[in-house]
């Protein structure tokens, strides 16, 4: 029997009454209903919702509302499956020991049958909410809520949650049943949990809070825990601008393993922690939630992620801009710095990929600077990149710093050479994008842009010999600065996608990055690969501005973008005469355009801006 009663918190102002559900496949091929919803049209009555934790033909619903007072006030129900798509049971009230209680004693949790609630659903994502609460009777049509990209459910007899990545589901303290009568609904989708937490106060009244918690380290979600009221459930119309939150604490989720982890939490100046895990309904049976792949491809002028049209929000890395023999500098630093907890940090800091500017003469077999053990080090990052749920750039680079005596203007032979030791590692797996060459150095004219058709051309044809299905990508000429001009290239997969750096230089302005690359995503998919605000390329004072405009506008055209570099903070660009990086240190804390900041400053760069956007998918109006 699920826990009988549940605290819940509520995602930010816009979800303070949510029905959890997960869009998933029961084993034998009934859907599975667990996750996040809310009233119908999505945020039409936002404030109020539904957490459902989805196990067989049982669902464990908990209804986060507000009571006459317009107090936080929650109602849960066991509803068992009565129908195809359809659910009911008794709604009770609950009442139990205040949350920071010691020991929390789950002999004092008392229940009060208050009416009843069925739970029609016409789909994944749509249904009915009919309920009767001390003779009110009302139907709600309610929606999925999404607020990330949603994993799949899967109830079966033997799942292993210990392996598990995602954490969405019903949590209770450990060991089960220790503390039952309160618990907490987390939703994964992306690198966010939603939390919604129900307890009781200290009168012993039901009483929920709510978190939003993006990753902010490997396996650990942390954010302000929020109490909220609201219009009494039975409110015609329900007002969702009454809706008021109070910022009361934090709390921060850190997991061992899938199915182990802790809940730390200060509400109120009130601080504890407690040992959570998985409540299953009939162990060892439950729901187990994955994400989707992560495969991209292209469809008409955009990339396409898990069905939907995708901008990536990525990270540089430049471990592996050149062999061991060849490292120098920054390039050095960041080597010596690698390793899998990085590409963990980068996914916490908000990024959803990851781009590895590879060295051309460190991969190329002919090389004097090629090595097999290179060549494995670049495969294990990708791999682990991979296994964790980034989408991977691999980037070809052939410059004096990634070893070359002679760099090339375009891709050669060696480049194609590269890409034949490269493509047939990773082409099971088209959440890895192969960009061609970086920054091809030749200035835009008719006779080099047909050259730079017919080199990335060969490329293509190379890398499409191996068997690769992968998406493509062409950087612009100038050092990839134009993309305006550029024939379209041949592919017989039609998966290709251009590369713009838009490093700002004297006179640039808003005008400058449509005719620079801009207007070429009208052609086909375009993306910023690489960026930053370095002093060396140009910076002023209307540099911040600046940033804030281009930002504003690669929203607007939908292209993706990467922050250069996670490993070349400012600290260590400094001594090497950069600094404008995306982050500060090497632990990642983002760089920030505010509080009039000069350019080449330590903590200058436009780190914040674009993590903000990496976590809320919005640019800013303005600086702040």
């Amino acid at each position: 029997m699920p826990v009988t009663s549940y605290r819940r918190s509520l995602r930010g102002w816009v979800v303070l009454a949510t029905l959890v559900l997960c869009i998933g496949v029961h084993a034998q091929g009934v859907a599975n209903y667990e996750g996040l919803w809310w009233a119908a049209p999505a945020g039409a009555e936002a404030g109020w919702g539904i957490n459902i934790a989805h196990q067989g033909d049982a669902i464990f619903a908990t209804w986060f509302t507000y009571d006459a007072n317009g107090k936080a006030w929650w109602l849960s129900a066991t509803a068992n499956k009565t129908a195809a798509g359809v659910y009911g049971g008794t709604l009770y009230q609950t009442s139990g020991p205040a949350f920071n209680s010691v020991p929390f004693d789950p002999k004092q949790v008392t229940r009060t049958a208050v009416g009843t609630a069925t739970l029609t659903f016409s789909s994944t994502s749509t249904g009915t909410f009919a309920y009767t609460v001390n003779g009110i009777t009302q139907t709600k049509a309610i929606a999925l809520q999404v607020f990330g990209p949603l994993p799949i459910c899967t109830w079966s007899a033997q799942p292993n949650f210990a392996l598990a990545t995602n954490y969405q589901d019903l949590w209770w303290a450990a060991p089960s049943g220790a503390e039952s009568g309160w618990g907490v609904n987390l939703i994964h989708q992306g690198n966010t949990i939603f939390a919604t937490w129900f307890t009781y106060d200290a009168n012993r009244n039901p009483l929920w809070y709510s978190v939003t918690a993006p990753q902010v380290a490997a396996n650990t979600f942390s954010g302000s825990l929020v109490q909220t009221s609201g219009p009494a459930f039975s409110a015609v119309p329900f007002d969702p601008t009454k809706v008021q939150r109070t910022t009361v604490g934090s709390s921060t989720f850190n997991f061992t393993d899938g199915n182990t982890g802790t809940f730390a939490y200060i509400v109120n100046g009130v601080t504890q922690t407690k040992n959570i895990t998985r409540e299953l309904f009939q162990p060892p049976a439950g729901t187990l939630c994955r994400q989707e792949p992560t495969t991209v491809s292209v469809s008409g002028v955009n990339l396409i992620r898990r069905g939907v049209v995708w901008n990536p929000h990525g990270a540089q890395i430049i471990a592996f801009v050149a062999p061991p023999a060849a490292q120098t500098s920054v390039f050095a630093a960041a080597s010596a710095h690698y390793s899998t907890a990085e590409i963990s940090a980068v996914q916490a800091w908000g990024a959803d990929t990851v781009r590895f500017q590879v060295s051309q003469p460190g991969l190329d077999p002919q090389s004097a600077l090629y090595t097999s053990s290179f060549l494995g080090q670049v495969q294990a990052a990708v791999t682990y990149a991979r296994s964790i749920g980034l989408n991977v750039i691999i980037c070809v680079q052939d410059e004096v710093q990634s070893g070359e005596t002679t760099p090339a203007t375009l891709p050669n032979a060696a480049t194609q050479r590269v890409w034949q030791t490269l493509a047939p590692l990773f082409n099971a797996d088209t959440g890895i994008l192969y960009e061609i060459m970086n920054e091809p150095s030749l200035t835009p004219s008719t006779a080099n842009w047909s050259a730079w058709q017919t080199a990335m051309n060969a490329v293509i044809a190379t890398i499409r010999a191996t068997g690769s299905r992968n998406v493509v990508i062409a950087d612009g000429l100038n050092f990839a600065e134009v993309l305006n001009g550029a024939p379209l290239l041949t592919d017989s997969l039609s998966q290709v996608a251009y590369a713009a750096h838009p490093y700002f230089k004297s006179g640039f302005a808003s005008n400058t990055f449509p005719t620079a690359f801009g207007n070429f995503a009208s052609n086909a998919p375009v993306i910023v690969t690489e960026w930053d605000l370095s002093q060396n390329q140009f910076c002023d004072s209307t540099t911040p501005a600046l940033a804030l405009t281009m930002l504003q506008y690669l929203l607007t055209r939908n292209i993706g973008i990467v922050g250069y570099a996670y490993d070349n903070p400012g600290l260590v660009g400094r001594d090497y005469g950069t600094s404008g990086s995306i982050v500060q240190d090497f632990n990642g804390t983002p760089t920030t355009l505010s509080n009039n900041i000069s350019c080449g400053a330590l903590g200058f760069g436009p780190g914040t801006l674009l993590q903000n956007y990496f976590r809320t998918g919005t640019v800013a109006m303005e600086l702040q």
